[in-house]
C-alpha cells in the first residue's frame, strides 16, 4: 500500500525534467488508483500550478485506462438499480479528476438519509418534493453539452443537471427507499416514472419535479410519429439508460474537441450495445414495428416532422445501416430498429436518410423537384411516384 506520506516528495519531483524520473513518479502515482484524488486533496499544501497540470494530465490517461478496465464489470450486476449505479460511478469517477471530494455512493446515502429525516415515509411524491423543491435541483440550460452533466456527483455539487442525470438521481436514491421508480425512455427528454394506484405517474425531473399522466404524454406525444403508447410501456433497463447517457458523451465530448474522451466513450457504448443485443435482442415496441413492416413506401411523397423538408421516398432499410459516427452525430438518434427511408428533397439535389419515426405522408402531393427523379422513377400518378427497376446503391 502506497504511503500518503510520500506524496509531497512526488509532487516535487514532478518538476523534474528528465523523462525517467516523471515515469518512475507516475508508477508510483498509479499505485494509489482510485484515492490518488482523494489523497491530494488532504495535502496541507496544494499542488503548484505546474504540478496540477502535469497531475491532470497523468490523471486524464489513468482515469481512462481504469475505466476501460473497470467497466464490464458493472454489466455482470444481477440488480438493475445496483448496475445502474454501479456506471454512473465510474462514470463520475472518470469525470470528476482532481476535484474529486467523495463518491457517488456517499452522496446518495446521504440525501437518503436526509430525506428519512424529514420525511419519515417512503413516498415518490414526497421524495420528488424533497429533491427538486427542498434540495432545489434543477435541469442546466447554460452548457447544456457539458460532458459533466452526465457525472452524477457534478449533478449533485453542481445542483444541475440534465434531464436523465436528474432522473436518474431520484431513481437511485428512490431505491434506497424501497420505492420502485423508473426511467421512461421518451425522445429528446428522458423521464421518471412510477406506479400509483395501477397507473403510471411520470416526474419531469429537468422542470421541479412536475408531474404527468398518461393522458399528459398521449397530447405531448402528438409532436412525435412514433408510437407514443409503446414509449410509455416499454422497459427501460439500467443498460438502455447508460446507452443514452454515453450517447450524449459522445456528443458532448465531440462538441468540446475532446476527441480521444469521444472515442472512448464509443467503445463504451459498443460494449453495452452488445449486451443488449444479447439480453434482450429486441424490444417489445421495435418488434411490433418490424413485423408491420415499412410504413411507407417507395415513391410516396412525404415531410420530415422536425426538420419540415419534404421529398419523395426513393428506398428504404428494415433498420439504420449507417455506421456510428453519422449515427452518433444525428442530434435525435432515432431508434435503429425501425424502417430508415432514403429520402430525395424537394427543390435541392440533396438526399437524406431518416427514421419512420420521424417521416409522415406530405398531404400536398405536389411532384418534387430533384435531379435524380427520372433516374430513378418512370412516372408520376395520383399522387406519387413509380420506381423503376435501377438499383438504389448500396454503401
Amino acid at each position: 500500500m502506497p504511503d500518503p506520506k510520500q506524496l509531497p516528495y512526488l509532487l516535487n519531483l514532478l518538476d523534474d525534467d528528465s523523462k525517467f524520473v516523471k515515469q518512475t513518479v507516475f508508477k508510483e502515482l498509479k499505485a494509489f488508483g482510485s484515492s490518488l484524488s482523494q489523497e491530494l486533496m488532504r495535502l496541507p499544501q496544494k499542488p503548484s500550478g505546474r504540478q496540477r497540470e502535469v497531475l491532470q494530465e497523468f490523471l486524464r490517461s489513468d482515469a481512462q485506462d481504469r475505466l476501460v478496465e473497470l467497466w464490464p464489470g458493472w454489466l455482470a450486476i444481477a440488480d438493475d438499480k445496483e448496475k445502474l449505479e454501479a456506471a454512473f460511478g465510474l462514470l463520475s469517477e472518470f469525470q470528476v479528476g482532481l476535484d474529486r471530494k467523495d463518491d457517488l455512493k456517499s452522496r446518495l446515502d446521504y440525501l437518503c438519509e436526509e430525506y428519512k429525516a424529514l420525511y419519515h415515509e417512503s413516498n415518490p411524491y414526497k421524495l420528488s418534493r424533497y429533491l427538486f423543491q427542498d434540495k432545489k435541483l434543477t435541469g442546466v440550460h447554460a452548457d447544456y453539452y457539458d460532458p459533466a452533466n452526465s457525472s452524477l456527483v457534478h449533478v449533485l455539487e453542481k445542483k444541475e443537471g440534465i434531464p436523465i442525470s436528474l432522473a436518474s438521481i431520484y431513481i437511485l436514491v428512490g431505491a434506497r427507499l424501497g420505492l420502485d421508480i423508473e426511467g421512461c425512455n421518451m425522445p429528446g427528454h428522458f423521464l421518471a416514472r412510477f406506479k400509483s394506484n395501477n397507473r403510471w405517474v411520470f416526474i419531469d425531473c429537468f422542470n421541479g419535479g412536475r408531474v404527468l399522466f398518461k393522458k399528459d404524454m398521449v397530447a405531448w406525444g402528438k409532436s412525435y410519429s412514433q408510437d407514443i403508447e409503446d414509449i410509455l410501456e416499454e422497459e427501460v433497463s439500467a443498460e438502455t439508460v447508460i446507452r443514452r447517457v454515453l450517447n450524449n458523451l459522445i456528443l458532448a465530448y465531440r462538441k468540446n474537441d475532446q476527441w480521444d474522451n469521444a472515442e472512448l466513450m464509443a467503445s463504451l457504448f459498443q460494449q453495452v450495445d452488445d449486451s443488449l443485443q444479447t439480453k434482450e435482442k429486441i424490444s417489445v415496441s421495435d418488434l411490433k414495428k418490424l413485423a408491420r413492416g415499412p410504413k411507407l413506401r417507395i415513391g410516396q411523397i412525404v415531410k420530415h416532422k422536425k426538420y419540415d423538408y419534404r421529398g419523395v421516398v426513393v428506398d428504404f432499410d428494415f433498420s439504420c445501416q449507417a455506421d456510428d459516427d453519422w449515427y452518433y452525430s444525428n442530434q435525435t438518434q432515432p431508434a435503429r430498429n425501425q424502417p430508415w427511408y432514403h429520402v430525395l428533397v424537394d427543390d435541392s439535389s440533396q438526399i437524406t436518410y431518416a427514421a419512420e419515426d420521424n417521416l409522415f405522408l406530405d398531404e400536398h402531393t405536389e411532384e418534387v423537384d430533384h435531379p435524380l427523379i427520372p433516374y430513378f422513377f418512370d412516372s408520376f400518378q395520383n399522387g406519387q411516384y413509380v420506381r423503376n427497376s435501377e438499383p438504389w446503391p448500396k454503401v
